[in-house]
């Protein structure tokens, strides 16, 4: 089903059957529908790379927007990425991993920096041989050049360092993230606590390195490596446990923010059969 996914919230969006066939309905703001537009206006007029000679990508097609906050969009039908990376196949599972690399090297050298850059939001249509993406709410960057190596780098930790490696295992984090993060980063750049969107982020800063009003781009660095670390699955038994699928609604359910840093900073401390016994006691409260 395609809201299976991590951080599916059914209160915001639905799946409904029309006329035109499958639509979604999602509740948001403007910004959206506005993003949603510019991007797939500039993806038809500046279409990246061709991924892996065959794919072309683009947006969910906008259908509607009703009553000034509904953004009413065609279902796009494919394989969620979400899906493809659980899949624990090692062959399928190479396969997907490298075809899901290629679609962020893509977006780079097509000067397409997105913000809502997740496996989630990203679906592959092997019928029609399209990449979808599908939401829009967060920083969106078109450019009409490539984006540098560093810049890009610099957006992928930001936003989706930790939601890709919530499906990739430890062992296939450096090859998947080659020629996508580099280390080229002054460690003493200041970066605006103001700036920071995610309230989790800002929490954790704030537990790690005190209240402030900026923190050093190697604070940043650590927090960013501290949440992608505590996001990462491994194998109980040799079956894939994915921690962020208790982490995330547990957090959402009991707090928020800080219950997220107090849970991030007790499972630091764990191994992975230690977390999994606090996992898997916590997942009988959602």
């Amino acid at each position: 089903m395609p809201e299976k996914v991590l951080s599916f919230d059914g209160n915001k969006v639905k799946f409904v059957s029309s006329d035109i066939g499958p639509i979604v309905e999602k509740t948001t703001c403007a910004t959206e529908l506005k993003q949603i537009m510019l991007a797939a206006d500039y993806l038809a007029k500046r279409p990246p790379p061709l991924i892996q000679n065959r794919y072309i990508i683009r947006t969910a097609s906008v259908v509607n927007w009703l009553n000034n906050k509904v953004l009413v969009t065609k279902f796009c039908e494919g394989d969620n990425c979400e899906h493809l990376m659980r899949d624990d196949n090692n062959v399928l599972r190479r396969c997907s991993l490298e075809l899901i690399r290629e679609i962020l090297l893509a977006m780079r050298i097509g000067g397409f920096m997105w913000g809502d850059l997740c496996p989630r939001n990203i679906i592959v249509s092997n019928k029609e041989s399209i990449i979808w993406l599908v939401d829009f709410e967060r920083k969106l960057i078109l450019s009409d050049q490539p984006i540098n190596k560093l810049n890009f780098s610099r957006f992928v930790r930001s936003y989706a360092w930790e939601e890709f490696n919530s499906f990739l295992f430890r062992e296939e984090q450096s090859s998947f993230f080659s020629d996508i993060l580099v280390d080229e980063i002054n460690p003493e750049e200041l970066v605006a606590v103001n700036s920071i969107i995610s309230r989790r982020k800002r929490a954790l800063l704030k537990q790690l390195f005190g209240s402030k009003d900026s923190y050093t781009m190697s604070e940043i660095l650590t927090m960013q490596t501290l949440m992608a670390d505590i996001a990462t699955p491994f194998r109980i038994k040799c079956t894939p446990f994915f921690p962020m699928e208790i982490i995330d609604p547990w957090s959402c359910k009991f707090g928020g923010a800080q219950t997220y840093v107090e849970l991030v900073l007790r499972l630091e401390k764990e191994s992975e059969e230690g977390r999994y016994g606090i996992l898997d006691k916590l997942s009988k409260s959602i």
